[in-house]
């Protein structure tokens, strides 16, 4: 004691010895009774089936007899699984895709959620790896101000966590407009 545990259901076990039955134990979790536990005075084995709440839960048990009480407590502390959602990936800007732009540059913004930091962000441009983008954990937005090549342009972020991994990709089209001279 203490023991840790991820499961909210624990099968205590343990021992009462010089007790004639058991209507001379007692247990308690976290200060409440229990009652569905059982003793075999042949084994001197007592069990009970818990449900445990998160965190600390304290279990005592008590044994009275013609010559006293004992009493002994075991700490059983429950940890909840941590459920670790897989990333998600979308594009805010451009909000459609394809998108065509006439400027040579553009402030691409995504949403990648569920990853622990921009280590674990991938981010490409045209297929070549592109490490200039920022990403803010607590708001789990990334931006890239990235510059385009007349044409089509391909970009492609990529967020990993344990659970998994999610991509999404964009194209923005950047059509350079012709210089346009004055005609008399």
């Amino acid at each position: 004691s203490p023991i840790t545990v991820q499961s909210n259901v624990f099968n205590l076990s343990g021992t009462v010895q010089y007790v004639t039955g058991r209507q001379n134990i007692s247990m308690t979790l976290n200060g409440q009774p229990i009652t569905n536990f059982t003793f075999d005075q042949n084994t001197t084995v007592i069990t009970a089936p818990l449900t445990l709440v998160p965190g600390t839960n304290v279990v005592t048990t008590t044994g009275v007899n013609q010559d006293g009480t004992d009493s002994k407590s075991t700490t059983i502390i429950y940890q909840q699984r941590q459920v670790i959602q897989p990333p998600v990936v979308y594009f805010t800007n451009p909000n459609v895709n394809p998108y065509t732009s006439s400027q040579a540059t553009f402030n691409l913004q995504a949403n990648v959620l569920h990853v622990d930091g921009s280590q674990h962000i991938s981010f490409k441009q045209n297929g070549i790896i592109n490490q200039n983008f920022v990403y803010n954990n607590a708001t789990q937005q990334f931006s890239s101000n990235v510059v385009l090549v007349p044409g089509q342009n391909v970009f492609e972020i990529t967020g990993v966590n344990e659970a998994g991994t999610a991509s999404a990709s964009t194209i923005i089209i950047y059509q350079v407009v012709a210089p346009k001279p004055p005609v008399v």
